[in-house]
């Protein structure tokens, strides 16, 4: 749904439905949806619920086939196969229901801090696969790319709002309360972020790339590596 307003400018409202309509062409476009999850011996999968409820939203979305016991029943069998040590699991849903999963030690995964950096470019707030974690990845690749030197790249929209990092949401410290981008902001609701949120840990706020500058702590956090502290790199212009 959408509105025009006495202020409405005619070429925005153009590409916004242009932007709205793109999923009738996405999904004939082949991809398949993930899920990355943290696996623990003794404790299983770490906030396996947010998962399979972001999974189901998105599987109604592109109208991928999902069934959520068949899913269980498959990562409980995937689990069996693992060695006795944390694993980073990822989880692949394609079209037709198959299910296919990989793993790697947990401690593979840097926890150390991590140097970020503002992406060079914004993305489009009204960009679906913002919303959906899928295989069609590039954009979070091409930002990456502008900073090879850099842990994580911090992406922003047209307005200057801040939204994630290419494989983290971001929360600040803003005088001692965390918040965190909105999804209005066009970002990926991270199944720990979700957590977090429905625990009152943080809370939803629209963060402006200047804020960055000015917070007293800007963590990444999702469901694999949890809270890891970043540094803002500030890069002069090339």
């Amino acid at each position: 749904g959408a509105g025009i307003t006495w202020d409405s400018v005619g070429a925005d409202e153009y590409q916004e439905c242009l932007n709205k309509a793109a999923v009738l062409t996405n999904r004939n476009k082949g991809f398949a949806l993930i899920e990355t999850l943290r696996w623990t011996p003794g404790k299983g999968y770490f906030v396996l619920r947010e998962h399979l409820a972001r999974l189901q939203a998105s599987a109604e979305y592109f109208d991928f086939h999902y069934a959520e016991v068949a899913t269980r029943s498959y990562l409980d069998d995937f689990a069996a196969g693992l060695p006795a040590l944390p694993q980073r699991v990822r989880l692949l849903l394609h079209r037709d229901g198959r299910l296919e999963g990989s793993a790697q030690p947990l401690a593979a995964c840097n926890k150390g801090l991590a140097r970020i950096a503002l992406a060079a470019e914004p993305v489009d707030a009204q960009d679906v696969l913002l919303f959906h974690k899928t295989t069609q990845r590039q954009r979070y690749e091409r930002a990456l790319a502008t900073a090879p030197d850099m842990d994580e790249v911090v992406l922003w929209n047209e307005r200057g709002e801040v939204t994630e990092c290419c494989t983290a949401n971001l929360v600040v410290d803003r005088d001692g309360e965390l918040v965190t981008p909105p999804v209005s902001s066009g970002l990926l609701p991270g199944t720990y972020r979700d957590y977090l949120l429905g625990k009152g840990v943080i809370r939803e706020q629209v963060i402006h790339k200047e804020d960055l500058l000015t917070a007293r702590r800007i963590y990444l956090v999702n469901a694999v590596r949890k809270w890891r502290i970043a540094c803002l790199v500030e890069r002069s212009e090339r």
